[in-house]
């Protein structure tokens, strides 16, 4: 652990309600400032990820994160040997965890542990009312039924984490609903997963042709500012999750896909019709800057802008 950060200033760090989760538990391992991002479209609670690239073993049982009613998954990017995780002050068990695994705590339980070696892992704050705002529908489980799990293999969430953490390192400001839509699909996988509260087939809801004009014009009302999914939900008075499925059923996109399409097809109209420069372009489709306006529309249409221009 670092030798600025001391066990009483860490304590006291972990006692600040103002302090970022993220910040919190990277200092619980010894790291100022550990990759972070967040949820953007949660009104209630935000859902917190951050990277952990802890290079020493841990000597000491880690202090205790804030109790309180959350979540927190953790999937290993490498194995981790001998992990000791304790309750309440209490031992409760001795694990090795594979590259690739996961495990899920009650943050409740006052969970510390003690590390024995380097490791790599993402950890995601999952708070209660961030994943009861997300369930608010025919669908909602009780907080306690996801059910907590240890040295857990799951391809899907080790997918979505590998997912997460792409987005996380191209921080991309205008790319904040792909990351919220990886996040969806997080929560959505969990209550199916791990609820014994059984779904219902909700999910596949469609929108109506009046509700999804209402989506794509807010969804398109200024493409110089990222759009928010709660707010768009709230105006069809349906719960975000809900919304996001039913948008991805009626159109056969999520979201965040549909307007990044949209965008493109917005830059083709300007690249044809004016002598706006590429950077101009940009910032008016929504890119946050001309690299990021070409590897997206290189990706969709197989050229450059400048190249699409010239053949137009």
């Amino acid at each position: 652990m670092d030798q600025q950060d001391s066990p009483k200033e860490i304590r006291e760090l972990i006692a600040s309600s103002r302090s970022p989760i993220g910040l919190v538990i990277g200092n619980v391992f010894g790291l100022a400032a550990p990759p972070t991002r967040h949820t953007v479209t949660i009104k209630s609670s935000a859902i917190t990820l951050t990277h952990l690239e802890v290079v020493h073993a841990m000597r000491e049982l880690t202090t205790p994160l804030p109790s309180e009613k959350a979540l927190l998954l953790s999937l290993w990017l490498t194995p981790m040997t001998g992990h000791e995780q304790w309750k309440w002050g209490r031992f409760v068990n001795s694990d090795d965890y594979p590259a690739g695994a996961m495990n899920l705590v009650h943050l409740e339980e006052e969970t510390q542990g003690l590390f024995t070696n380097p490791f790599s892992s993402i950890q995601i704050h999952l708070p209660e009312m961030a994943l009861r705002e997300l369930s608010n529908d025919d669908r909602v489980p009780e907080f306690s039924y996801l059910l907590e799990k240890n040295s857990h293999a799951d391809p899907f969430v080790e997918l979505l984490g590998q997912a997460l953490l792409s987005a996380l390192a191209n921080n991309d400001g205008v790319e904040s609903l792909l990351f919220d839509h990886l996040i969806l699909a997080l929560h959505s996988h969990l209550v199916e997963r791990y609820s014994n509260t059984p779904r219902s087939d909700a999910k596949f809801r469609r929108l109506s042709m009046r509700q999804e004009r209402l989506a794509k014009d807010l969804l398109t009302a200024d493409l110089t500012v990222e759009p928010s999914l709660a707010d768009i939900a709230a105006s069809l008075d349906m719960p975000v999750s809900v919304f996001g499925n039913a948008f991805k059923t009626t159109t056969g996109n999520p979201p965040f896909r549909w307007l990044r399409a949209y965008r493109v097809e917005a830059a083709k109209r300007l690249l044809k019709e004016t002598a706006l420069s590429l950077a101009e372009i940009a910032y008016s489709c929504g890119f946050s800057d001309q690299s990021h306006f070409t590897r997206v529309f290189t990706k969709s249409t197989g050229v450059t802008p400048g190249q699409w221009r010239k053949g137009s």
